[in-house]
């Protein structure tokens, strides 16, 4: 997941009991909210992972452009999926 808003807060929480694995968050700052997954900085190793989901609504864009060279998933705006 990446972002640690509001957004993902909810995100985490609705897949916390379900058959989806979160194996970690990405964020600019790197603060971790949730003890139980790893944050790492954009700049850092992303771990592998079946897609990514973007919480971040307003800056999908700019934000799918930095990942694309950096991971070989799917990028997915939590957008796309509540739509």
């Amino acid at each position: 997941i990446y972002g640690l808003g509001k957004m993902a807060s909810h995100l985490f929480f609705d897949l916390k009991d379900s058959d989806v694995k979160v194996i970690g968050a990405i964020d600019k700052g790197a603060i971790n909210k949730f003890e139980e997954y790893p944050v790492v900085t954009i700049d850092d190793d992303i771990p592998k992972a079946d897609c990514i989901i973007v919480t971040t609504t307003y800056d999908y864009e700019n934000i799918k452009e930095q990942l694309v060279s950096k991971v070989d998933c799917p990028i997915i705006s939590l957008m796309d999926i509540i739509n």
